[in-house]
């Protein structure tokens, strides 16, 4: 699971260039080390904060955005904003400790390094993901924990993903929508195809949905006339605070979809890796910059569709309004939906696959091409035969991978492995209370779910 973080640098190029990076820094491999000298000195190779910052904010852009006009429409701006802002901070927080404990764990094995020199390679080269973050500091059983929370988050999302793309394949060209739902098999290219295509694929996919986004936030705010300013904030839909409240019996509760589509933990292990573990208060202020860049984008997105005159009262998800609407606005939503789509599709089908296959080597004990194949075409086959159940699985989905595996991964664990290390003391009552805060959402999701079933 560990070697898999370095794929979400992939669709992060184009914002590292336009941020002044270097996109040739975002896909990154293990083994650069863990000690280093004094926070003030650049060491050659290292991560840079722009760098840092284009990596936590592109692995949380993805094809979960497109989920934002179908919740955020019935609440309102001021709860939506709320909301996106409740979950911005929670995920901050742990993310913060979730740095601290992966810095610590990378110090861990580079003091082991320098003792048991005939496997140091090994111990450089394995890294530090949230897995061997949980075998180290709680043991075997909560590192299998882990691993199958891991698979279960990205089972769902890809999955997701695969429903949203039927049902937009079926709204624009009047396929059935199983019909729409299979022809996302063709995901084998991500594995099929040379590293390199995959990756310019990416980076398209990237770019499109940067240029959409763009085009998007820019003739949505041209259609507004300042003279008629009063008339559509009176307009705006009222606000309504009850999906920021759990209540018994639905599956898509606000916060756990929020807490998905802002949640960026993936790439913490990776950034701590490349920008140096002796380096944290500039990690603190990476993580917290990058996970900026989404809220920022929600928050346009949000005020930018509620701020619009569609009618948003309907059943029907405004996406699909605004891909038949104006061609000013349809093509930029398409070109967002692809990309959003696309990017988040190739790293988890990436992840997945990859996941997948050492689970099977692992599973029988020997890893022949053909195991490794079979294993990354299930990884695309599965999640495509469960989406052709229908697209109301789109946001349930979404919710789930908030609500349980994403909460475990960066909610539970992070404060609670601090806590099992000796360098927390100071910092106990905080690490209790985030731990606990994570529990709780954890348990009042179960509640809900149970109650839904």
């Amino acid at each position: 699971v560990g070697t898999n973080f370095q794929q979400l640098g992939m669709r992060s190029s184009v914002l590292a260039a336009a941020s002044g990076g270097s996109p040739s820094g975002m896909v990154l491999g293990p083994g650069t080390g863990c000690v280093a000298p004094s926070e003030a000195q650049e060491v050659p190779g290292r991560m840079g904060v722009k760098d840092g910052v284009a990596v936590i904010a592109g692995s949380a852009l993805g094809g979960g955005f497109l989920a934002l006009p179908l919740v955020t429409a019935p609440m309102g701006i001021m709860p939506s904003l709320v909301g996106l802002g409740m979950a911005w901070a929670f995920i901050a927080a742990l993310c913060t400790v979730f740095a601290e404990v992966s810095a610590q764990t990378l110090k861990d094995k580079a003091a082991e390094a320098t003792t048991e020199s005939g496997d140091r390679a090994l111990l450089e080269d394995e890294g530090v993901s949230v897995v061997s973050v949980a075998q180290r500091r709680l043991g075997d059983t909560a590192a299998v924990v882990c691993s199958l929370a891991f698979l279960l988050q990205m089972l769902a999302v890809v999955t997701a993903q695969v429903a949203k793309s039927g049902e937009l394949l079926q709204s624009l060209m009047g396929l059935p929508y199983i019909g729409g739902c299979i022809l996302i098999l063709l995901g084998l290219f991500t594995f099929e195809m040379p590293v390199k295509l995959v990756e310019k694929t990416n980076t398209l996919l990237t770019t499109l949905m940067v240029v959409g986004f763009g085009f998007l936030v820019f003739n949505s705010f041209m259609t507004i006339n300042v003279a008629e300013l009063p008339e559509l904030i009176g307009d705006l839909p009222r606000e309504n605070w009850s999906p920021l409240l759990p209540a018994a019996g639905t599956t898509t509760w606000a916060l756990p979809i929020f807490f998905n589509l802002l949640c960026y933990g993936q790439s913490v292990p990776l950034v701590v890796e490349r920008m140096g573990s002796d380096r944290s208060s500039k990690i603190r202020s990476t993580i917290l910059l990058g996970s900026m860049v989404p809220l920022i984008l929600g928050i346009i997105w949000v005020a930018a569709l509620l701020g619009s005159r569609l009618d948003l009262n309907g059943v029907e998800d405004p996406v699909l309004q605004l891909i038949h609407g104006p061609l000013s606005i349809a093509l930029p939503v398409l070109l967002l939906a692809a990309g959003a789509i696309g990017t988040t599709l190739i790293a988890s089908y990436l992840a997945l696959g990859q996941f997948a296959a050492d689970a099977l080597c692992a599973a029988t004990g020997s890893c022949s091409l053909e195991d490794n194949q079979r294993a990354k075409v299930a990884s695309v086959m599965l999640p495509a035969l469960t989406a052709c159940i229908g697209p109301q699985l789109y946001l349930p989905l979404l919710s789930f991978a908030g609500a349980f595996p994403s909460v475990l991964l960066y909610g539970v664990l992070p404060p609670v492995a601090l806590l099992m290390s000796k360098k927390a003391s100071g910092q106990a009552p905080v690490l209790v209370g985030l731990a606990a805060t994570a529990g709780l959402f954890l348990l009042v999701n179960l509640w809900l779910w149970l109650t839904a079933v």
